[in-house]
């Protein structure tokens, strides 16, 4: 029970440290560790920075890097103190969470069909709500259009919410001919539709439901699943992160954004503060560096800037893309001319090269990076 109990408070912790929601992990996190000084620590540093943004006493800069610092802490404590568990031992824990998907003129009861007194983890909710924090990543999506008006309308909030929520059983409450993946020609819809169970009645919804959990207990969760079955000699594949220091906040931002990655076992990052002291740091940097399937350059005025990057790393990395052995995937974080340089001609993120400093939301931008960078994950060829 307890290891259940772990599990379920690190995933919860990490989602909310993901979405930036450091208030409500700090909340949880308040709950299981009361003595903690850490906690406490961290808590008033974050109450603190919440009065100082009422009172306008600190800039926006200054209060985005301060949250990034209480940010990266919580990362480490839910890390040291929240036993990490192995997949499957992980997959003991399920607690069968259901976000049900309702059309804006759904005619079904889905209070009556799921009444809250029986299933106590489940949430109801119309296509185009924001989902709640818990329900990021249920264990079974119910999209609702059996008795819809307009069959198919809400093929667009399906995938956006089976793309967002790679974790989930799918299951389509309606005729399976109706199904808007049937036919589908599109790789990431033939893929949703692969995942997805199909119940035509109200009669067989709940078997059906039932079917998908007891799956979900022996096999695990799909991409899960599909890692071990297909990708285990392949996956986790192992990313290098190459940045300046002046660059910290950004490198952490870029590493909390793979989070959800990592979980999954697609990736390990590696960066130079895993180096243990009493290392030769030259020397691990280049074993790490050539151990490595993927390696980003955070480019930026620092990075450019930086002799040892530009005339070790850099020369590095390179040799490694070059050879087959590696792919080299600038990042612009800060802008900066970086044309010319030996890795000028790669394709970079964010696209069209939209640095990161110079766009108005810059979690929003990181996650399109990260996207990115799962498609080139689930794609790997080498």
């Amino acid at each position: 029970m307890q290891k259940l109990k772990n599990a379920r408070l690190r995933a919860d912790c990490q989602a909310f440290i993901e979405d930036d929601n450091l208030e409500e992990c700090l909340k949880i996190l308040s709950e299981y560790f009361r003595e903690s000084q850490e906690v406490i620590a961290q808590r008033g540093r974050l109450n603190g920075l919440r009065k100082e943004e009422r009172l306008g006493t600190i800039a926006p800069d200054e209060l985005r890097r301060e949250r990034n610092k209480v940010r990266t802490a919580l990362v480490s404590f839910v890390d040291e103190n929240i036993l990490a568990e192995e997949p499957d031992e992980v997959l003991e824990g399920i607690h069968n969470r259901i976000l049900i998907a309702s059309c804006k003129d759904s005619p079904t009861d889905w209070e009556r069909l799921f009444p809250k007194t029986r299933y106590t983890h489940r949430h109801i909710q119309k296509y185009t709500d924001p989902v709640l924090s818990e329900f990021k990543n249920p264990d079974v999506i119910i999209f609702d259009d059996l008795n819809c008006p307009g069959l198919l309308g809400n093929r667009n909030e399906m995938k956006r919410l089976a793309l967002d929520m790679p974790l989930a059983h799918l299951l389509y409450f309606g005729d399976s001919k109706s199904n808007p993946f049937l036919e589908s020609k599109m790789r990431d819809e033939q893929e949703i539709y692969a995942r997805m169970g199909n119940a035509n009645t109200h009669i067989t919804l709940h078997a059906r439901l039932k079917e998908l959990l007891e799956f979900r207990q022996i096999f695990g969760p799909p991409l899960q699943t599909y890692i071990r079955e297909n990708m285990k000699d392949k996956l986790p594949l192992r990313a290098f992160i190459s940045y300046s220091h002046r660059d910290e906040d950004y490198k952490n931002e870029l590493d909390l954004h793979l989070a959800t990655m990592k979980r999954q076992g697609l990736l390990k990052v590696w960066q130079d503060r895993k180096i243990l002291p009493g290392s030769d740091w030259d020397d691990e940097i280049r074993q790490q560096m050539e151990d490595s399937h993927i390696i980003f350059f955070m480019v930026s005025p620092g990075f450019m800037g930086s002799d040892y990057i530009m005339e070790k790393e850099v020369p590095l990395a390179m040799s490694l893309h070059a050879a087959g052995k590696a792919k080299v995937v600038p990042i612009f974080v800060k802008h900066v001319e970086w044309k010319g340089t030996e890795f000028g001609r790669l394709q970079g993120l964010p696209r069209d090269e939209k640095f990161v400093d110079t766009q108005p939301n810059k979690d929003q931008a990181f996650a399109t990076v990260a996207r990115e960078l799962r498609e080139l994950i689930e794609n790997w060829d080498r």
